[in-house]
């Protein structure tokens, strides 16, 4: 629930929501995301200013994560792809009426698209 999501988020700065989407769902998202990467369209992230941290503190110069850009023509993307982006617009307009994110207060945030 995004109650008891907001609250883990501002406790811990990070949360998980058991079940955020049906099986089915999640399975296909996996085989999209999979056969991005065999196809070779999945790129490492770069930005310094992100990456998993080492020992000594500092942060290594490449993110622990890979991205792809995808085009939509005309609701093309995979079905999973969509109800995940739903999913999260949702769980955002939600959070949104919660007052245990003080941080997000008065800020512009963006629903995602595919």
């Amino acid at each position: 629930s995004a109650p008891s999501f907001a609250a883990d988020l501002a406790e811990r700065g990070w949360a998980t929501i058991d079940g955020f989407l049906p099986g089915p769902v999640a399975d296909e998202l996996r085989r999209v995301v999979l056969e991005q990467k065999a196809a070779g369209k999945l790129c490492y992230g770069k930005n310094q200013h992100e990456g998993p941290v080492r020992e000594d503190g500092t942060k290594s110069p490449m993110k622990n994560d890979e991205y792809t850009f995808l085009e939509d023509p005309i609701g093309s993307l995979p079905s999973a792809l969509r109800q995940l982006t739903q999913r999260c617009n949702q769980l955002l307009a939600k959070l949104l009426v919660t007052d245990r994110l003080e941080k997000l207060q008065g800020k512009n945030l963006w629903q995602g698209h595919p």
